[in-house]
């Protein structure tokens, strides 16, 4: 499932950048989803990265939510430790 054209990376880039997440649907491992976000302290360019990986059979949409609100409240808090 990886990802080869250009112009669909790029589309999948912005839309990362808007919704504050990226989603890995299997592009790595079959059967795996993961979620990760970029931290960037004081919006310097990203160092750092925080991900989560689960059996996409497992997953529902109310854990997906859960997830990804987890990973981005997390993320706040790790850039607010992080050194400025």
């Amino acid at each position: 499932y990886t990802l080869t054209d250009n112009l669909a990376i790029l589309q999948l880039l912005y839309k990362v950048r808007e919704v504050g997440y990226a989603v890995d649907d299997e592009e790595n491992e079959l059967g795996v989803k993961c979620f990760g976000v970029a931290l960037q302290p004081d919006n310097k360019p990203a160092r750092y990265a925080l991900s989560v990986s689960t059996f996409k059979h497992r997953l529902t949409d109310a854990h997906t939510n859960e997830i990804i609100t987890a990973i981005k409240e997390t993320k706040l808090r790790i850039e607010a430790a992080l050194p400025h």
